[in-house]
């Protein structure tokens, strides 16, 4: 499941730190029940029912998105982001997958720790021109300071501008 999801080539890039415990015994993102992710994406896309993942995958990439993870493995008790230890990160190449995707236009951040992550691991490399950066409230169920609906108004505001249906 370390795969990117969705289109190859993508204007949107949605960036989580790391899949939790749950998501990697399905490989598949996002797989907790209660992670408002794909409720989420299923209103932003219009959809009314996710028929399977691979239905999800299809429709992500109609609409030229794209979603993986900042990091590529972690040392990890449990799921928790705030659990990653320091030290034990390895990154995903992002600074490669921007150069292979000049159409990518918006990285949309599943969190404040997978933006942190982020900003730490392209600290050291070259800036990545043309696209706009914007940190979203995390979907998962950890984060119930935000409602549901809130989140998704966040996360359609954010992403509408950069949707296109093909």
């Amino acid at each position: 499941m370390r795969a990117p999801l969705g289109s190859h080539n993508p204007k949107i890039l949605i960036l989580g730190s790391l899949p939790s415990q749950q998501s990697m015994l399905a490989l598949q993102y996002y797989a907790h029940p209660q992670n408002a992710f794909w409720w989420i994406m299923q209103k932003i896309l219009q959809q009314s029912k996710w028929e399977s993942y691979h239905h999800k995958s299809v429709c992500l990439s109609q609409n030229h998105i794209r979603v993986w993870d900042v990091l590529q493995d972690a040392e990890r008790p449990g799921s928790l982001d705030s659990s990653i230890a320091i030290g034990s990160e390895k990154f995903n190449d992002l600074q490669n997958l921007a150069i292979q995707h000049p159409q990518l236009a918006l990285v949309a951040f599943n969190g404040k720790k997978a933006a942190a992550l982020f900003k730490r691991h392209m600290s050291s490399q070259q800036n990545v021109q043309n696209i706009k950066f914007v940190t979203l409230p995390s979907t998962s169920p950890a984060h119930a300071a935000i409602s549901r609906q809130n989140k998704l108004e966040q996360w359609t505001n954010s992403l509408s501008p950069y949707l296109t249906h093909d």
